[in-house]
């Protein structure tokens, strides 16, 4: 993570991990980080969770059978994500996993959740000021329609998937693009 050097951001930033904080600890699903205890001040952002061993993002030595679990237990809370809560995640990528040590999922990452707006499953990302900001969602595992800013729906959450799983069984991502023209080159060839 890059250091924030405006005031303005870092609020902003903090104001954004505490509305996800605030959201999964409303969320009752076994595949959801449990939130045990909040302390909502911006100025001393802090949170104690279930226990968890890892972040998927720094695992790279999965047998095919711990990937397939894993991609199993995503696909369901995915469902849970997009047909209970009415959500589009935006933001999901291996960052946004946690793994206990008996390779059980938790979600832990709903900083752009958008609500779904109609019953075609469209949703506006929130990213907004953020798309093009060290803070954005993961290029690597960002859909085409939210970084060329066009109408989204919870489809954009399956890229996402697709992403993350290739990066679970390869033990790194899928693409490893530096910016938004370099990915927007590799995705159209």
């Amino acid at each position: 993570m890059q250091k924030i050097e405006r005031k303005s951001d870092r609020e902003k930033f903090l104001n954004n991990c505490l509305q996800s904080v605030q959201q999964m600890r409303r969320i009752h699903h076994p595949l959801v980080l449990k939130i045990i205890e909040l302390s909502e001040s911006i100025k001393a952002l802090n949170f104690a969770a279930e226990p968890v061993m890892s972040c998927l993002t720094h695992e790279d030595s999965f047998t095919p059978d711990d990937a397939s679990f894993i991609a199993y237990q995503l696909a369901q809370v995915l469902k849970f994500v997009h047909q209970n809560m009415h959500t589009v995640l935006f933001g999901l990528s291996t960052d946004s996993i946690v793994l206990t040590s008996q390779l059980d999922l938790k979600l832990c990452d709903f900083t752009f959740a958008a609500p779904v707006i109609n019953e075609y499953g469209i949703s506006i990302i929130r990213t907004g000021q953020w798309l093009f900001s060290p803070f954005m969602p993961k290029i690597n595992f960002t859909s085409p329609e939210v970084i060329n800013n066009l109408q989204t729906s919870s489809q954009v959450d399956i890229f996402s998937y697709a992403m993350t799983i290739a990066a679970a069984y390869l033990g790194r991502p899928l693409l490893s693009c530096s910016s938004v023209d370099e990915y927007l080159r590799v995705i159209q060839s």
